[in-house]
């Protein structure tokens, strides 16, 4: 979900991917995980990350105050995770080294989402560990797809060590992956 694209188009999105409840407002995401406005408690908004694959939401935060709250900035600008003085990174970190699945996943949608002020290599690296992982790969997938297409990862070796590992898989998934992201990268289709 673009930024141009914006809360208009989140009911088309969410239908997309089989999520019918009128009262889930996505504000960002992929396909697979989405941050939403959780409306099925009232009139105020929780914020929930929906994991589509797991057909599971999370809440997050109780208001959108508190999730406000986490994304302030210090006086030496630098975001302020959910500890006290934690970085976006220090959290992101936190979350994609996670033991557990759904934080892993989670911290790698907010890395992706963060790629002006955080590494794209570090990212990728330990995404191509999940590539063995059969439930974090299609997350892996997406997300180094995304770096890639961006054009924000630029490390030829990581690319080819990507694609190497799309390559040994015998799946649909991984396949239509590799096809779509070398015919862009071939044909130089800019992203949206």
């Amino acid at each position: 979900m673009s930024l141009q694209e914006g809360l208009v188009e989140s009911k088309n999105l969410l239908k997309e991917w089989g999520v019918e409840d009128e009262r889930l407002i996505a504000f960002t995401g992929d396909g697979h995980y989405f941050l939403m406005f959780d409306y099925r408690d009232g009139v105020t908004p929780k914020i929930a990350l929906l994991d589509t694959t797991a057909e599971k939401i999370d809440v997050l935060f109780d208001s959108f105050d508190r999730f406000n709250e986490t994304l302030s900035v210090s006086e030496t600008d630098s975001f302020v995770g959910l500890g006290e003085g934690d970085t976006l990174l220090d959290y992101a970190q936190n979350l994609l080294y996670s033991e557990v699945t759904s934080e892993k996943t989670f911290g790698a949608n907010i890395w992706l989402n963060s790629l002006d002020v955080l590494d794209v290599k570090e990212l990728v690296v330990e995404l191509l560990t999940w590539m063995d992982d059969d439930t974090l790969r299609e997350t892996a997938i997406s997300t180094i797809q995304s770096t890639i297409i961006s054009r924000r990862l630029r490390q030829k070796e990581l690319i080819e060590a990507f694609f190497s590992s799309l390559l040994k898989r015998d799946d649909a998934y991984s396949e239509q992956c590799y096809e779509e992201t070398t015919y862009i990268l071939e044909n130089g289709i800019e992203p949206d």
